[in-house]
């Protein structure tokens, strides 16, 4: 009996250990997801942001090169 409730404990365990793996794994993908879309649209944000900008004209109206 007493191997059986070493076994029956040990297989809790592991059950335990594969239910946080599970969940762990779920939670990581849409983590990624977000992250990369985030990052995306904060670059394009940024890129977007400097084409509205106008060029600094000369001040004297000659183009320098």
């Amino acid at each position: 009996m007493e191997t059986l409730t070493r076994l029956r404990h040990a297989q809790k365990r592991i059950f335990k250990a594969q239910r946080r793996l599970v969940v762990a794994q779920a939670l990581f993908w849409p983590t990624v997801v977000l992250a990369s879309t985030g990052a995306v649209a904060a670059a394009v944000m940024r890129y977007r942001g400097r084409e509205t900008e106008n060029l600094p004209t000369p001040v004297d109206g000659l183009p320098h090169l």
